[in-house]
């Protein structure tokens, strides 16, 4: 029996047969202890042998303070410390035996060197697996991406929007063509005192407003125009749609593209990395000189505005790529994953054959030439108040009851002053001789903006070849810095 402090005895119990059996080493399949901290039992002591019962696990007991002295003579003693749930490699450690009667404390037996790097390995293993896994789920492929985007990006719904409307002017503007058709009922009461008639009484009568136009110059231009509105809108939602597809194919690529230089970045920073940690082991060790150390961080230092470079620009693309998606970019937002399986191509471009396509294909030119075609449309539509419309009328008045009288006009026959019902056919003829100028300075305001518009379209058509030309060059010399980049990657 030990007293620690003073006075306080605790039993220790170093039999082996009251160490329970409940691990077993994985090597060796021999039971061990548990660690010290577990059930109170102290670790460093072998399993007890085949046959031997294992009894009660004896209480904790506190390991003796620094500087205490021994003392039996008294009755007073200071409080256990905690025993500390925590091992060593001198004491033992769960699923290794304990180390050897007169090994060094500390002294990691072979079979854990081997076991421990495996053991590590194979959790590196899973780990990284385990977050390829996620990052191959939260991933988007391009085809989604696009898909979204055709879904969900502002410009593309807006366009839509326009070409509902756009169907609606058309509607307008082909109303010119068909007939008018009015029905007015006015009703009330009527008051007052005449001879032969009652004070108060209701009346209500119906009138009708028929017209057909049957000359109008203005008629033709309104139908193409509205014709050609649809249209410029269809036209419109194409290229909203290809430039939004586009940006997003660019996002996409540029993303991927930025997200492998980051990881290539990434992979040379750390061999740097290791390699000046090395530099300066060496030099520690007085095997390599300072100006080796020196220049090893350099290289290191060089490689990490690079990386951070990469990584910014991978998160802005992801960010346009998201904004082009429709994403919500709310302060909880998060940006999209792209799978960076990129691969070149050669791509081999002969402008002189592709400029007639392109003349005859692009969106933005088809769209140009309908404006254009609209203008001139504008402009006949205002020059039609330069001649006469012909109109064909029918008005009538139905009056339900009869002997109905309105005021005297004069006439000095009673019943001439009866209403009944009638009808009216004929043709109205208008012609406008003197509009102070204002149908002329809107036909010049027109006029100017078709001519605009041709202006725009032929530098448009101009551009092409030369567009396709430098596209032309761009691949070439790209085709040629990969094909300079593959034949030194192989002599290196």
């Amino acid at each position: 029996m030990k007293a620690v402090g003073s006075g306080h005895l605790s039993p220790v119990s170093s039999s082996p047969a009251d160490i329970p059996f409940r691990v077993r080493d994985p090597l060796t399949r021999r039971a061990i202890p548990a660690p010290e901290g577990c059930d109170g039992i102290k670790p460093g002591v072998h399993p007890a042998s085949a046959g031997e019962t294992p009894g009660p696990p004896p209480p904790r007991t506190a390991k003796p303070l620094k500087g205490a002295t021994e003392n039996t003579g008294s009755n007073h003693a200071t409080p256990p410390s905690p025993v500390p749930r925590v091992w060593n490699l001198a004491h033992g450690i769960p699923g290794v035996p304990p180390a050897r009667a007169g090994s060094t404390p500390g002294f990691i037996p072979s079979r854990l060197r081997r076991w421990r790097p495996a053991a590590c390995a194979s959790a590196a293993l899973i780990a990284s697996s385990f977050l390829l896994s996620l990052g191959d789920t939260s991933a988007i492929t391009l085809d989604a991406a696009l898909t979204r985007a055709l879904e969900k990006n502002p410009e593309i719904l807006g366009a839509r929007d326009h070409l509902e409307q756009a169907a609606g002017r058309r509607i307008i503007l082909r109303a010119t063509a068909f007939p008018d058709a009015r029905v007015l009922i006015p009703g009330g009461v009527q008051g007052g005192k005449r001879a032969g008639e009652k004070s108060v009484q209701p009346f209500a009568f119906a009138r009708g407003l028929f017209s057909q136009p049957l000359f109008d110059l203005a008629i033709p231009a309104s139908l193409r125009r509205g014709n050609l509105e649809v249209l410029i809108a269809q036209q419109r939602l194409n290229v909203a749609v290809i430039e939004q597809l586009h940006t997003a194919r660019i996002a996409y690529y540029t993303a991927a593209y930025h997200d492998s230089l980051l990881t290539l970045g990434e992979a040379q920073r750390q061999r740097l990395d290791t390699n000046a940690r090395a530099q300066s082991d060496r030099y520690e060790a007085g095997r390599a000189d300072l100006q080796a150390v020196t220049a090893a961080r350099i290289l290191e230092q060089e490689v990490k505005p690079r990386v951070e470079e990469s990584r910014r620009a991978a998160s802005g693309a992801l960010l346009l790529l998201a904004r082009t998606m429709g994403d919500d970019l709310g302060p909880k937002a998060q940006l999209p994953s792209v799978e960076n399986d990129l691969s070149f191509a050669t791509l081999d471009l002969d402008a002189n054959a592709e400029t007639t396509t392109a003349l005859a294909r692009r969106a933005d030119l088809k769209l140009a030439r309908l404006l254009v075609r609209a203008a001139r449309e504008d402009q006949r539509i205002i020059e039609a108040a330069y001649f006469p419309a012909v109109n064909f009328n029918i008005s009538g008045d139905y009056i339900p009851v009869s002997d109905v009288r309105r005021g005297s006009e004069g006439s000095a026959r009673r019943s001439d002053d009866i209403v009944s019902s009638e009808a009216r056919i004929g043709l109205a003829y208008t012609w406008r001789v003197v509009d102070n100028g204002e149908t002329s300075g809107a036909v010049a305001q027109r006029r100017a903006a078709h001519e605009i518009n041709q202006l725009v379209l032929a530098k448009m058509e101009a551009d092409v070849p030369r567009q396709l030309a430098q596209v032309q060059n761009n691949l070439r010399s790209i085709a040629a810095r990969q094909t300079a980049l593959s034949r030194a990657t192989v002599v290196a």
